[in-house]
């Protein structure tokens, strides 16, 4: 019973915010998209990614090249998160860049590597 009014109280206030025209939550759904689009994201590239990682250590590169750039693409992934979250567009679009060059590099290293 407790849990049917405090849900009632919920909906009431939300209610109540949404024909007043106050616009946050407008901003709280915006958030909430940008979130849901951020770990879309994340889901697309970073599992392919740690495949060419993984695959392109078992084809004998040089070692530091293959672990700067794969740091790199740690550290541009976590600074694209921060970026994308709140909404830091020049510097979202920087990061991503850097992360997709940076696995351009781990895979011709890996080729390289392997053909020699």
């Amino acid at each position: 019973m407790e849990a049917y009014v405090l849900t009632r109280m919920v909906l009431s206030v939300c209610l109540s915010v949404y024909l007043s025209g106050d616009n946050r939550l407008d901003k709280y759904k915006e958030h909430e998209q940008r979130w849901l689009r951020l770990i879309q994201n994340d889901i697309e590239s970073i599992p392919i990614s740690l495949v060419v990682i993984w695959a392109g250590a078992l084809c004998g590169p040089q070692l530091l090249l293959h672990l700067i750039a794969s740091w790199t693409y740690c550290l541009c992934r976590i600074g694209h998160t921060v970026a994308y979250a709140n909404a830091m567009q020049p510097y979202r679009a920087i990061f991503w860049l850097v992360g997709v060059l940076s696995v351009l590099v781990i895979a011709l290293n890996s080729l390289v590597g392997s053909l020699l």
